[in-house]
């Protein structure tokens, strides 16, 4: 279970939903060290696992997408492109 943040801009959401919703707030706060206590510790192991995540390459057997939505998540030293989307 994470814990919901208790101030600024996006009080009561998660670090996941704050990252998800708004990446550049997320990294921002990490490079700023405004999250204390238990959210830091939260929040260094988001980054790791976002920092680590692996994007498949295409397969031509699996066949084409269509692409609901995407997200360009920047932090520091590389951009991450995230698509949601599902197989035709």
């Amino acid at each position: 279970m994470w814990s919901k943040l208790y101030f600024g801009k996006h009080v009561g959401k998660s670090l996941p939903q704050i990252l998800f919703y708004d990446p550049d707030y997320f990294f921002w706060g990490i490079e700023k060290k405004i999250f204390k206590e238990r959210l830091a510790v939260e929040a260094d192991k988001l980054a790791r696992m976002v920092r680590h995540i692996k994007i498949p390459k295409p397969d031509p057997q699996i066949g084409a997408w269509n692409i609901f939505s995407h997200r360009k998540i920047n932090f520091p030293g590389s951009t991450l492109f995230l698509r949601i989307g599902s197989r035709t």
